[in-house]
This record gives C-alpha cells, sequence and structure tokens, in this order.
C-alpha cells in the first residue's frame, strides 16, 4: 500500500512538472508548437468585424465557434486562412498575418451583398446629379433646366423642388457650378438662350432660396472660395486679383489682394500664392501678411507657371496646391507628388491621409510622419498607388472610415479595400446611367445614383447604418494595447477642410 502510494505520488509530481509550467505559459499567451520546429512560442491574435455582424468564421479551413465580432486568440505567428461567409453575401476570405504578442485588427470588414437591393427613390427619372459634398443635400436634375431640378435631402430621403413655382429662372439650364464641401450654399451659372446669370442657393429640404448674383460674380469667376457656415464672405480669383465679396450685404470689393496666382481658405484667414511664385497667408481684415514660403527659387519650380492653383490647407503645417494641369504639390518635402493628371484629392483627417486620382489610377498619401528617439525626422510621404488601369475616373469617395475607397470609372462604380498586406481587392458595386455622378454619404452608408436602366433616383446600402457606430477595440486578455493594423484606417471620413476650395 505504501509502495502504490509512492506510485501515486511520483505521476502526479510528475504531471505537476510538466503541466503546470505549460499551463502558465498558456495563460501569459505562450504556446507550444509540434513538429520540426518545435518549441514554445509566444502567440499572437485576430480581433476581427465584419459589416454586418453576424458572419461565420472559418479559421485555416475549421469553423470557427463564434461568429463576428470576435477574437481568436493563441494563434501561432505566421499566416493564418479566414473565411468570413453570411447567407445572403459574398463570402470574404483572406490570408491574414499573425505576430508574436500582437494583434492583427481586422475591424472594417465590408460584406458584399451577392445581390444588390436598389431601392427607387423617386418616381420619375433623371438625367445628371450634383453632388453638394457632406451638405446633407445634393442636385438631380432632369430635362437639363432648372425648372426640372429638384434638391435631394439624404438624411430624410426627401425630393424637393430646386425652384419655387412660377420662377424667372425655371427656363435656365447649368452650364457650371461651384461647391464647398459642408456647405449648403452653390453658386450656379446659368443661360437661356444669349441671356447668362450667376445664381447663388441656399439649400434646404424644402428647395432652394435664391438670388441672381451676376453683378457681383459675373458669368466666368474662375475660382471661387467660402468657408462652410460663412457663405456671406466668399472670394473670387480671376486675372491674377483676389476679389472679396459680401453675399448677405451684395457688397464687392473688387483687387482684395493683387498679383495672386493660386489662393484658398483656413481658420478665417487666406492661403496666397503671389505672382513672385511666394505663399503669404492673412486674415480676412488684411492685416499685416505671414510669409509661409519665402524662397523665390523653390517658389518658381513649383509654382512657374501660368496656372491658377487651388491651395488646400490641411493643417497649420500642410499644404497641397493642385495645378490648371493637374499637377499635385505641397509645402513641404517631396514637394511634388504627381506631375500631371490629378482629378481631385479628399483628406481623411484622422489618419492624415489624402485620397487622390487621375483618369486611370487611385492613390493614397501619407502625411505622417515617424519619430526615432528624442529627433522627429521628416520623412516625406510616401504616394502609393492603390488601383492602376483605369478607364476613366471621375470620383472617388472614402467609405467606411476610411478601409475601402468607392470609385465611378466611366458608368460602373467600385469598392477598393484599402489593405496593408497581400493582393489589392476590388468588387464592382453596380452601372449607373452614363454620364452621371454619383454620390456615397457615410452618414447613412449608401450610394445614390441614377438607375443605368431606368434613369430613376435610386441608392443601395453598403454599410449597414448600425456598423457606422465607433466602438472601441476590445483590450487583448493581458490589458495591453499591442496592435498589429491590417484593416484600413480610422476615423470619421471628411473631417478635413478639402472643401474650402470651390470644385468646378
Amino acid at each position: 500500500m505504501q509502495f502504490l502510494r509512492k506510485i501515486f505520488f511520483y505521476v502526479f509530481a510528475a504531471i505537476y512538472v510538466v503541466f503546470c509550467p505549460l499551463i502558465i505559459m498558456y495563460s501569459l499567451g505562450y504556446i507550444y508548437r509540434p513538429g520540426t520546429d518545435a518549441g514554445v512560442v509566444k502567440t499572437g491574435l485576430i480581433y476581427l468585424s465584419s459589416a454586418p455582424p453576424g458572419a461565420d468564421v472559418y479559421l485555416n479551413g475549421k469553423k470557427y465557434a463564434q461568429k463576428t465580432p470576435t477574437v481568436m486568440q493563441e494563434l501561432l505567428p505566421g499566416d493564418h486562412s479566414v473565411r468570413m461567409k453570411l447567407e445572403g453575401y459574398r463570402a470574404w476570405e483572406r490570408k491574414v498575418p499573425v505576430e508574436a504578442e500582437k494583434a492583427t485588427v481586422l475591424d472594417k470588414v465590408i460584406l458584399l451583398r451577392e445581390n444588390w437591393d436598389e431601392q427607387a427613390i423617386s418616381k420619375e427619372p433623371f438625367t445628371g446629379l450634383k453632388p453638394v459634398p457632406r451638405s446633407g443635400y445634393f442636385l438631380v436634375s432632369g430635362d437639363g433646366d432648372l425648372g426640372g431640378t429638384k434638391v435631394f435631402d439624404y438624411r430624410q430621403e426627401q425630393l424637393s423642388p430646386l425652384l419655387e413655382e412660377g420662377s424667372p429662372y425655371a427656363g435656365y439650364g447649368a452650364t457650371s457650378s461651384f461647391v464647398v464641401r459642408g456647405s449648403a450654399c452653390a453658386l450656379v451659372i446659368a443661360a437661356s438662350g444669349q441671356d447668362e446669370r450667376a445664381l447663388w442657393m441656399e439649400l434646404s429640404d424644402g428647395g432652394a432660396k435664391i438670388s441672381d448674383v451676376t453683378d457681383l460674380f459675373g458669368t466666368d469667376p474662375g475660382l471661387v472660395l467660402w468657408l462652410p457656415r460663412q457663405e456671406d464672405q466668399a472670394f473670387m480669383l480671376k486675372d491674377n486679383s483676389l476679389v472679396k465679396i459680401d453675399v448677405k450685404a451684395r457688397a464687392i470689393y473688387p483687387d482684395y489682394l493683387m498679383g495672386v496666382k493660386g489662393a484658398g481658405l483656413f481658420n478665417n484667414e487666406i492661403y496666397y500664392i503671389k505672382e513672385d511664385n511666394t505663399l503669404d497667408k492673412i486674415g480676412y481684415d488684411k492685416k499685416v501678411p505671414s510669409k509661409l514660403m519665402d524662397d523665390p527659387d523653390l517658389g518658381r519650380s513649383l509654382f512657374g507657371g501660368t496656372d491658377l492653383y487651388r491651395v488646400e490647407v490641411l493643417s497649420e503645417d500642410y499644404i497641397l496646391f493642385l495645378g490648371g494641369q493637374g499637377e499635385l504639390l505641397a509645402n513641404r518635402l517631396p514637394y511634388r507628388f504627381v506631375d500631371k493628371g490629378v482629378k481631385g484629392f479628399k483628406y481623411y483627417e484622422a489618419d492624415e491621409q489624402v485620397l487622390l486620382w487621375t483618369a486611370e489610377r487611385i492613390g493614397v498619401l501619407d502625411l505622417s510622419e515617424e519619430e526615432t528617439g528624442s529627433v522627429e525626422f521628416e520623412k516625406g510621404p510616401g504616394l502609393v498607388w492603390e488601383r492602376s488601369g483605369g478607364k476613366d475616373i471621375e470620383q472617388c469617395f472614402w467609405v467606411y472610415k476610411g478601409s475601402h475607397v468607392l470609385y465611378r470609372d466611366g458608368s460602373e462604380v467600385f469598392l477598393l479595400a484599402i489593405e496593408e498586406y497581400g493582393d489589392v481587392h476590388q468588387d464592382k458595386i453596380l452601372d449607373v446611367k452614363p454620364g452621371s455622378a454619383v454620390y456615397y454619404s457615410d452618414q447613412t452608408g449608401k450610394v445614390y445614383f441614377l438607375a443605368a436602366a431606368t434613369g430613376l433616383l435610386s441608392a443601395v446600402e453598403l454599410v449597414p447604418h448600425k456598423s457606422l457606430i465607433s466602438v472601441p477595440f476590445p483590450k487583448m486578455p493581458d490589458g495591453s494595447a499591442g496592435r498589429q493594423e491590417q484593416g484600413g484606417r480610422n476615423g470619421e471620413a471628411g473631417t478635413g477642410n478639402m472643401g474650402q476650395g470651390a470644385v468646378r
């Protein structure tokens, strides 16, 4: 009996010696890896979230116990196959890297429907759609005249006539327009026969308040600027002269600034390129200007042409310039990003990213800085062309807090996943009426467009509305904040100042 007790004692002692350290290491995130590379290694995890949630998860071909959102823990370092499937949606599958002691975060995955449910908003067809970015409204036109144009409030999904009944401008057709991101106002140049008018429109859910401002802006105003919620103070750049216009008081201040070849607005200040190719800023009160770029040689290499430049102030320190040939420049290294062809760009303030596009390519500029020790080095932003081979890319939008890009190439609309690993993934979403624009709102998660077959104003829900509500990333089991970003960019899209230069 005593002999059996000794045997049991030694057996349990051996089990304790072998397994207790393993249990302790497992609780600390270590795991034993068998095979030729046998040994104890530190593990990582994958946090997975999808829009919509509730998708089945498969890890390395085996179904995982939990649905999205979920945390997959105790994963060996290396690539893992992750697949998500939800009924009615296309399967999503990627090779996902895992690093020891880090969390690979895929928290902005959009699951695409197998068949899009197009919601027809209007009963009558339209021929054109004019976005007024981040204002809550856009315009849809009928037969090309203002009388058939309506204002769409996409927050309430309500259509209202642009003009009041009996408006003298009902037979006028828009020839060009100026809008500012975040402002519910638009300057529309309209013509009826030989008569041209400049019309100032204040959009609302009941239509628009129309003012004839031809005497202020003329019918070929050049570049027009104003700040959101300060629409009474507008500026017009033409013939190297900046004119200030008080829309409400109907007052014009010609030659407000002379010798100007580029301008932009930021924080109630005017940023302007002078004819000697230097850059200054000055308050609306026109007190002493501040020198921002006072090197004529550098300025000549950047602004030496005869084009007018659109100045976009992203922050107090970073300024971009868009020239008439589509050249994209900056006030900091490397100064010149693209020599020609840029059609537009949008700033994503939370992660300091700029989305830009040409007719054939879509790129992302990383404006963030890296810090080494106590010394900060400006590395110069890197431009990554995320998509090449386009035919006629006209519009791009940040989607789902910067994790994706929606773009229109001709009459086709695509969704591009901005990923930091693996191949570029994109999917075709829909076809739209040829020659018409589209609009995406991160407030509603919907794409608005004119249906290809009918011309009806329609919408599809790209991101479920409840998925647009920010949910903090859960802490790792040990409470650490280790994180390996793999799912795109965070923050609220469109919080920068990109709309402060007019878009014509």
